[in-house]
């Protein structure tokens, strides 16, 4: 997964990480098939995590002795923005978890 020359070695362990917990986050709460898509822009990486529940992802504060609960506050910090849009109207709810990561050297938009 994102084998691009283009993207420098801590973009690319980065986006891994965050894929990884967006990506086990839709396993255990939605229990449905997951697509991943990657893009690779001029200034940033974006992925966006697609599941089948509309249910909205929570930013939660657990305490330190917690062994799960971290994934979206790792996002929240490592991200230079992040957001979800979900449908319960559509024939098949869902919802997408996106992310983009700055690339190195790279100057993206503000949040």
């Amino acid at each position: 997964m994102l084998a691009d020359a283009r993207v420098d070695a801590t973009t690319r362990e980065t986006v891994r990480l965050l894929v990884s917990e967006v990506v086990t986050n839709a396993v255990l709460h939605a229990r449905s098939a997951v697509d991943v898509t990657v893009r690779v822009l001029a200034s940033h990486v974006r992925v966006e995590v697609e599941d089948g529940s509309p249910a909205e992802p929570v930013l939660r504060h657990p305490g330190p002795s917690s062994a799960t609960g971290r994934g979206l506050q790792f996002l929240d910090r490592l991200a230079f923005r992040w957001g979800w849009s979900g449908s319960a109207i559509a024939a098949t709810p869902s919802k997408c978890v996106w992310f983009e990561v700055a690339r190195v050297g790279a100057v993206p938009a503000s949040r």
